[in-house]
């Protein structure tokens, strides 16, 4: 019921080209001149892209305020921590109520589904707004925190200096009431974990992981949860 009246919604806002706002729905529907499409979200004359993926790709997102909503088209900005959603072509539109979560899939895999959340304790300089992939969920979780900025350099071969967007990435362990930055390092995981150590030494061993892997860190994570 929730996907045929946002696109009812939808088709009503293109059909009178106006800008609308609809609180139900939750989302900001704008089509005027302020709409900027992928290609030109960026500043000119950097290199890079500031989105996770260069293309619209499926998802669901649940809102602030429990809404839910299935099968959208998403693009994730990483430089602003903001999701867009697709509604008319390459239009970027804004949600009107803060996200909570949301899932995308990776353009081509549909079995590569990535999840991300906000609401963690704030650290490291971040908000409890920024965005964090969950590698593994429960009641200890295995985060990713990426972002992008615009970094200028000087290449060793020339005076020029060229602006390029690069990401940064950190790693954590949050429970409840805590996060805990981790190194990829067998070592640093086993500490934030805090126990289990025998087990976690004997399971890393036994199915020879390499903590270094995003996969195989999320795999140990995982392993945790279920010996509590």
């Amino acid at each position: 019921m929730k996907s045929i009246l946002l696109k009812v919604t939808l088709s009503a806002a293109f059909m009178c080209g106006c800008v609308i706002s609809t609180n139900a729905q939750g989302v900001n529907i704008a089509v005027d001149a302020n709409d900027v499409n992928i290609m030109s979200s960026k500043p000119f004359g950097v290199e890079g892209s500031p989105y996770l993926y260069n293309t619209w790709s499926k998802g669901s997102v649940t809102l602030a305020n429990g809404i839910v909503y299935d099968g959208m088209s998403l693009l994730f900005d990483q430089m602003k921590d903001e999701l867009v959603f697709n509604a008319d072509g390459n239009k970027r539109q804004l949600f009107m109520e803060p996200v909570h979560e949301f899932t995308i899939q990776e353009p081509g895999n549909k079995a590569s589904i990535r999840r991300f959340r906000n609401g963690f304790p704030a650290v490291d300089g971040e908000s409890v707004k920024a965005f964090y992939e969950v590698l593994a969920d429960g009641d200890t979780k295995l985060l990713k925190r990426s972002s992008k900025a615009i970094v200028e350099e000087r290449s060793t071969s020339s005076h020029a200096k060229t602006k390029q967007i690069k990401e940064s990435v950190k790693y954590y362990i949050a429970t409840p009431d805590k996060m805990v930055k981790i190194k990829k390092d067998k070592k640093s995981v086993i500490t934030a974990l805090g126990t289990k150590q025998p087990e976690l030494e004997a399971y890393i061993t036994t199915n020879k992981l390499n903590v270094k892997n995003d996969a195989d860190l999320t795999e140990l994570v995982i392993y945790f949860n279920s010996l509590n």
